[in-house]
């Protein structure tokens, strides 16, 4: 869907697309009484890519982290996001939510194309960014939280060893 020709790649700082993407839904997961718990590794390699699409990704993350956790009433809601090395040259960013989780029979299917188990959703939105992330050279994977919710696993290759500080 994005070829990597076709993009404006830009060095990025990882942790401070984090921070700005958090920064943008602020109002509305405090709207939602939602808890954010930054875990954000000092100094990640930078990445190339085209940041207004690995801004899409994230917010799409936790637009869908934070809606899954509004019918959350026995606990805190709490949303975490961390950023990590991995390989030495990679970055690994991490979506984790405390809802009520995917249902095993569909935790195969929710990168499909149309695929959704929301009333108002078109199943667009985890399709794109796995196209995305993968057009970066990257991975998107998911996985079950350990005692609740479900974690978005996102693995995005370095640039040339350069570090944000």
């Amino acid at each position: 869907m994005f070829a990597k020709s076709e993009q404006a790649d830009t060095l990025v700082d990882t942790n401070e697309l984090i921070k700005e993407s958090i920064a943008l839904l602020h109002s509305e997961l405090e709207a939602a009484k939602i808890t954010i718990q930054l875990e954000l590794a000092e100094r990640l390699s930078l990445i190339s890519a085209h940041k207004g699409q690995l801004e899409q990704v994230m917010l799409n993350l936790i637009t869908n982290a934070a809606d899954a956790m509004r019918s959350i009433d026995d606990r805190i809601s709490l949303l975490r996001v961390k950023s990590e090395a991995v390989r030495s040259k990679g970055v690994a960013i991490s979506v984790q939510d405390n809802g009520p989780g995917i249902d095993p029979k569909n935790i195969d299917r929710i990168f499909d194309t149309f695929f959704t188990t929301k009333s108002h959703g078109m199943g667009l939105g985890l399709a794109i960014s796995r196209s995305t992330i993968e057009a970066h050279g990257g991975t998107l994977s998911v996985s079950p939280g350990v005692s609740q919710g479900v974690v978005f696993h996102i693995n995005l290759p370095a640039h040339l060893s350069r570090q944000a500080g």
